[in-house]
């Protein structure tokens, strides 16, 4: 566990994170730094195609005139299909960078680019990829949110794709200067509302979100960082979490977060929507730990360390960091999800250094010292596949 000066440290950039992106009325709130028990787990997914025990996957499928994305459910005993949806791409949507024109946020980037020089993130392990691209459907995938170019080109708006089409919830607000750099579109789990970061009239940095139903007035949801940070949508009363690799703990307690300069870090759930506000208060550095796949248990973290090796993480006070999972691949891995009872997880093998220089394949490994793993047979899957989620 850190030392006390490190745990000082931490508390202090978090709050000059915080500091940055706050009003004058977010100082005047009481500050959100307690445990919140009332919030509890997010609920298991039903029985069903896109139900328990699924991995959902994701693919960018580009045609000569026409761009979609297709998500797939997948039986993990036997990895077949079971479902599929597809939600397609207008022109108008933004989802790879135009030669010439300002960088946008948005997940939809990591997904559909094919130039590594087109990131607008910070990273791209795929350990911070999956949240960002999981965090733009609803809880059972049937919509999926989206920023879009205004015609003029001088602004983005925010909107969503589902089986109908293509809606532009900004345009729908009608109101006189919406749509200043809308970004980072992201859907609240239950799919009533599509998060985003904004910039209001003065230039500051804001989270903010609309209603995909009436008339989508901008909500003011919180201070935002003025950085390329993603946003996540958390479960229970929603608010948004400005951070990469956001990992809620199996009892809702507490989560995992990184960004530019802090590292990975174990913080309370926050109780408002915020810009790392929540690590102000208990921010636990996780060491070697660089990038969190997901919970193995209630109180252990699944990494990929800095030595490119894969091991868990004890987040109770004086425990030691688990040994090194051999069976799950060496420094050409990238962890992708846990299975929910976190004896599992996917992992993807490419060489070691370059994830673009080639693709090795799926993998099941086990969470515990000595567990076997697997190749995944699925041959629908390839290197431009993006698992999301295990259910």
């Amino acid at each position: 566990m850190p030392s006390t000066r490190v745990r000082a440290v931490l508390a202090a950039v978090a709050a000059l994170l915080t500091l940055a992106g706050c009003s004058q009325e977010d100082r005047g709130r009481a500050p959100d730094t307690a445990r919140t028990p009332s919030y509890g787990p997010s609920p298991r997914p039903a029985p069903g195609p896109w139900g328990r025990d699924r991995v959902v996957s994701a693919d960018c499928v580009k045609g000569g005139r026409f761009t979609a994305v297709s998500v797939r459910s997948w039986d993990p005993n036997g990895w077949k299909p079971v479902a599929e949806r597809s939600f397609d791409v207008p022109a108008s949507v933004v989802f790879w960078q135009e030669p010439g024109r300002e960088a946008v946020l948005t997940p939809l980037f990591d997904l559909c680019r094919e130039n590594p020089s087109d990131a607008v993130y910070t990273s791209d392990a795929l350990e911070r990829v999956v949240p960002r691209v999981r965090a733009v459907f609803d809880r059972d995938f049937t919509r999926m949110a989206v920023v879009l170019r205004t015609p003029d080109g001088k602004g983005t708006h925010v909107g969503f794709v589902d089986e109908k089409g293509l809606t532009d919830l900004t345009a729908r607000d009608g109101r006189a200067g919406a749509g200043r750099r809308e970004q980072n579109a992201v859907f609240a789990p239950d799919g009533s509302r599509v998060w985003f970061t904004y910039e209001t009239p003065d230039g500051r940095a804001r989270i903010g979100s609309r209603a995909v139903t009436g008339s989508a007035a901008l909500r003011d949801e919180g201070p935002a960082a003025a950085a390329n940070l993603p946003l996540v949508v958390l479960d229970g009363p929603p608010r948004a979490v400005q951070a990469e690799m956001v990992h809620v703990s199996p009892d809702g307690r507490r989560t995992t977060a990184s960004a530019e300069d802090l590292g990975q870090v174990l913080l309370d759930v926050p109780a408002r929507s915020t810009a790392l506000t929540g690590a102000a208060a208990r921010a636990e550095s996780l060491g070697e730990c660089l990038h969190a796949v997901g919970w193995a248990g209630p109180d252990r973290l699944l990494c990929r360390t800095r030595a490119g090796t894969f091991r868990t993480f004890g987040t109770a006070p004086g425990a030691a960091p688990g040994p090194v999972l051999a069976a799950a691949g060496g420094g050409g891995s990238e962890g992708l999800v846990v299975s929910p009872d976190g004896s599992r997880f996917v992992l993807v093998e490419h060489p070691p250094g370059d994830p673009y220089a080639g693709f090795r394949g799926f993998r099941v490994a086990g969470t515990a010292p000595g567990a076997p793993s697997a190749k995944v047979p699925a041959e629908a899957l390839n290197g431009q596949s993006l698992l999301l989620e295990w259910r």
